[in-house]
């Protein structure tokens, strides 16, 4: 089959993989939102996004006539070819599909079907259940990627009407009949084409209404044993149509469409299923229906009334899989995904209920009807009170805040990942409930739940989850779809903490400043609604003038254009946030982006990434008409200020082990967006200030330099390079080209890297060594044994002449052994001096050729080379390979006499001292200043062949 890949990986590629299946199915990870999450918004990639950088479409513009950005030409008039590559650009998949005319003959196709199989002709042509999933597959891809092909399929003539007439077929529809495997790939078609538009959605209530009309009739009460979608029991199929239309029902219902068949589903469910008695595994699907009309706030009387009568059933349906979470108290990880949702979306249902009433219902009603309205409060109350004392609560918080700071560990299966979703709305359906004023009262002592919440999100802060990160190559991103999810159910929790009175620590700071970077496009409400609350309740932290400063800042990048307030109104509406009307904001589309001919999903502010808060340091300002005349804006200013401090905290809070935000983000990305800082405008550089806070952050930065890192640094620096917003992980298939390139394969990254540097050193050269150490380290960090030699010999040969300012002023001899440690050994691995990479040792010895000149100013060089060739000298001679002393010996015969000198005296003294311990790095460094220093020294022989001789003797009796 064919699955269109969504993940932000590969962008509107086809994958066809037969292992992969289609997007009709219940078992994609777009499946799983709906099924699990109970929302109907899908994250999708951006239509603008799937045609980019794609190597497998061989579709180019092309000019004609003179004429630009044309695709194709249709015949030989320029103007219509003109039209045509204009059409293609705003929607190429529906202008390839018109010309083609695929869909009419797929309408075609079904046609011919149905009416064989009304005629009941077997032997002529009549769809599989194998070809009818194939071709709903291709229709839900087709109408993923191109919202103008989704209208045309909702509104064609007859496809849509003759689909599901194949599906529903011409006999009755029972329980163990098999004609659910071609029903299902309608009912999700169906879905998908209503989640694109307002236009489809309101073509297809028809269809939805023959759909909910034959299958809610089909009793189906033995719910799946395992709670997910693969149980084996003979009813599976028929139940999951029967999700799926209850799905289908409740995603028209949120564009306001369907409303009328309340009173058909309501009176066949009651009497058909008995809602309310468990007995029925589509319970959730339909309580979620009901909370989507209770959010539509329905004005017809009629409406409400049918609402209110169904509040009974619902307490029924939490009393009853109170019952059966509470069987499996013992060991929560044995619970099942189908308990979850239903508990959370009889939550929500609930709670809707309440907040719509006035508050004096009960007063109202007659005797008998307030006693037992004041009874269900209480029932409510009860089941609330026992979800805490029986701990189900805190392990809901503990499952969905895992990974709060770094998303380590995805799923394992399928089952694990419908878990996480149902578990995720548990949290934002019971955290609403605390949010809510009347609501609030069923939780007793509300405020000790709060702190159940805030102990257990430290408790997460303070974890590292580096250990658990899974290789790309089983799980690369986490998909939109869990991306959302976790999103959503992530500030719904900072937002529970923030507004019931929660003082925001580093902690809850670190958590906010996390999830900011892992919004994406569709996140916009949920942002906006965060950053406007933190600056309220950061008082309390030496920080909060920085905090308020970068959240107005990203608050300003949320509303900086029509297109993005536009783009922030659809994040309200489509997840459901306060602060919108029908009225001002109709829901156009349940697609996170709302796309539009001038709006381009590369224009907006989100995603950030998990690096944001750096790449404020390597960002750039619009000056305003009002600030032309000065070079960089005083709001600029303050931004940098905000960013380093806030980096400066949370690093010390990630030491102090506060909070781990700042570990858990790689010091690579950290490290590339910090040395940004230098191309910044020269009048910056003179803010000493800025400039000392960067400066610590570039030692710690510098101290944890890794290999993974430095791939990381690559890869950031590449994608910074070409403008992309979303950060590229390691262990990806980029990955393994920089890999290759870190063993000695070239590749474009190697390119920007290089442009990089060189506009750094051309920066350094220019201006920047008069501003201090912090230039000068930025400079040096090119130098990092976790760099390839190759390109560590090309910055020695870009600063040739120039390398006597590698050495810092302040930098004492303490300093200075501190700091050139760092250079001969990468963190977590052996000692580079015994890489013995020819081309860096000829790079360092050819600094120095015999009988140069150079400055005295240079010990920070001349010590790198002294430790680098005195390392290989020891290595060749204790090494097993054969020449290899010899290669050594020939290279320090080129250098200069007095340094070759040093470095064998240095290899004399490092060996024969191995025998007191310490470690060999610090004996190098330490060692070599003395030399140079002129306060140890050792004899050497005479350097003749016999000198060398008994040199190489030495040096291997010393190892031995």
């Amino acid at each position: 089959g064919l699955k269109l890949e969504e993940d932000g990986g590969s962008r509107g590629a086809l994958n066809d993989d037969p292992n992969v299946t289609m997007e009709t199915t219940t078992t994609t990870c777009h499946a799983c939102y709906q099924l699990w999450y109970a929302h109907d918004a899908v994250p999708s990639t951006p239509i603008d996004q799937c045609y980019q950088d794609n190597a497998s479409s061989s579709i180019k513009p092309m000019p004609v006539n003179g004429q630009d950005n044309v695709a194709y030409a249709s015949n030989s008039s320029a103007e219509s070819a003109v039209q045509d590559g204009e059409s293609f650009q705003r929607d190429p998949l529906w202008t390839l599909l018109s010309k083609m005319r695929i869909i009419p003959r797929l309408a075609q196709l079904v046609h011919h079907s149905k009416q064989q199989m009304s005629m009941d002709q077997q032997e002529l042509l009549q769809l599989p259940p194998e070809g009818l999933k194939a071709l709903c597959g291709i229709l839900a891809l087709v109408a993923q990627r191109s919202p103008g092909a989704a209208s045309s399929i909702a509104q064609h003539e007859n496809l849509i009407v003759n689909l599901v007439a194949i599906a529903l077929g011409q006999g009755e529809i029972s329980e163990a009949s098999s004609s659910s495997s071609a029903i299902l790939p309608v009912v999700v078609l169906l879905s998908v084409l209503a989640r694109q538009s307002n236009v489809a959605a309101e073509a297809l209530q028809g269809a939805t209404e023959d759909l909910l009309t034959r299958l809610l009739t089909v009793k189906t009460t033995t719910a799946p044993v395992d709670g997910g979608s693969r149980s084996g029991n003979k009813n599976d199929g028929i139940v999951s149509a029967q999700r799926w239309t209850l799905i289908l029902w409740r995603t028209l219902l949120r564009y306001g469409y369907a409303t009328n068949l309340l009173e058909m589903v309501l009176t066949i469910t009651i009497s058909q299923h008995a809602v309310g008695s468990g007995r029925w595994p589509c319970e959730a699907e339909l309580l979620s229906c009901l909370s989507v009309l209770l959010r539509n706030k329905p004005k017809e009387v009629s409406v409400e009334w049918m609402l209110g009568s169904t509040v009974h059933s619902g307490i029924l349906v939490l009393e009853a899989v109170l019952k059966r979470i509470l069987a499996v108290s013992t060991d929560y990880d044995t619970i099942v995904p189908r308990d979850v949702l239903t508990l959370a979306t009889c939550l929500d249902f609930l709670r809707l209920s309440e907040e719509q009433g006035d508050g004096s219902t009960a007063s109202k009603s007659s005797g008998e009807m307030a006693n037992a309205i004041n009874k269900d409060t209480i029932r409510t109350k009860e089941a609330l009170s026992t979800l805490v004392s029986e701990g189900f609560v805190q392990y809901a918080f503990q499952t969905t805040i895992r990974g709060f700071m770094l998303d380590a560990r995805p799923p394992q299966s399928l089952l694990e990942a419908e878990l996480e979703a149902a578990m995720c709305f548990f949290g934002d359906s019971y955290l609403a409930l605390l949010r809510d004023y009347k609501s609030r009262v069923w939780v007793e002592d509300h405020l000790s739940v709060i702190g159940l919440l805030s102990e257990t999100l430290r408790a997460e802060a303070q974890t590292s989850r580096h250990n658990e990160e899974v290789s790309g190559i089983v799980v690369r991103h986490l998909d939109l779809p869990r991306r959302a999810w976790r999103n959503r159910c992530h500030a719904s929790i900072l937002m529970g903490l923030l507004s019931q009175g929660t003082d925001a620590s580093l902690v809850v700071l670190g958590s906010v400043l996390a999830l900011i970077g892992r919004f994406q496009l569709g996140d916009e409400a949920a942002a906006y609604d965060l950053l406007e609350y933190v600056p309220k309740v950061v008082g309390k932290l030496e920080i909060s003038q920085s905090i308020s400063e970068l959240a107005g800042m990203l608050l300003r990048s949320l509303t900086l254009s029509k297109e993005n307030l536009s783009q922030l109104k659809h994040s309200r509406r489509i997840n459901e946030y306060e602060g919108y009307t029908k009225e001002e904001f109709e829901l156009l589309s349940l697609r996170t982006f709302m796309a539009g001919p001038s709006i381009k999903s590369t224009g907006m502010p989100l995603p950030l990434g998990r690096y944001w808060l750096w790449k404020v340091l390597a960002g750039s300002t619009e000056r305003t008409q009002e600030e032309s005349d000065a070079r960089i804006p005083y709001s600029f200013l303050r931004v940098l200020d905000a960013a380093c401090r806030t980096i400066v905290e949370l690093e010390a809070a990630a030491l102090s082990g506060q909070c781990c935000y700042g570990t858990e983000v790689n010091a690579g990305g950290k490290l590339y967006y910090t040395v940004n800082l230098c191309l910044q405008e020269e009048e910056l550089l003179q803010h000493d200030e800025i400039l000392e806070m960067a400066d610590s952050l570039l030692s710690q930065y510098i101290a944890q330099f890794s290999q993974s890192s430095a791939a990381t640094f690559l890869l950031e620096c590449s994608s910074h390079a070409v403008g992309i917003k979303d950060d590229i992980e390691p262990l990806t298939a980029e990955e393994q080209k920089i890999k290759d390139w870190l063993t000695g394969g070239t590749t474009k990254t190697m390119k920007d890297v290089t442009n990089f540097m060189n506009d750094l050193c051309t920066a350094y050269t220019e201006y920047g060594a008069q501003y201090g150490d912090f230039f000068t380290r930025c400079v040096r960090v090119f130098l990092l044994p976790a760099f390839p030699p190759k390109f560590r010999c090309g910055v020695l040969k870009r600063l040739e002449g120039l390398l006597h300012l590698l050495t810092v002023e302040v930098e004492d001899d303490d300093a200075l052994s501190q700091s050139l440690q760092t250079y001969l050994q990468i963190p977590g691995f052996r000692s580079v001096l015994s890489e013995g990479d020819a081309e860096w040792l000829d790079s360092l010895a050819g600094l120095f050729p015999k009988g140069c000149a150079f400055r005295p100013d240079m010990k920070f060089i001349q010590s790198l080379a002294i430790c680098f060739l005195a390392g290989d000298l020891v290595q060749s001679a204790t090494g097993s390979e054969d020449g290899h002393f010899h290669v050594a010996r020939q290279r320090l015969e080129q250098f200069d006499s007095k340094l070759a000198l040093d470095c064998i005296k240095l290899s004399l003294i490092v060996t024969t001292s191995r025998s007191k311990g310490g470690k060999t790095i610090s004996r190098y460094v330490k060692s070599c200043i003395g030399l140079l220093n002129k306060t140890m020294n050792v004899s050497v022989p005479d350097l003749n062949d016999t000198g060398w001789s008994a040199v190489l003797d030495t040096l291997r009796s010393s190892a031995a």
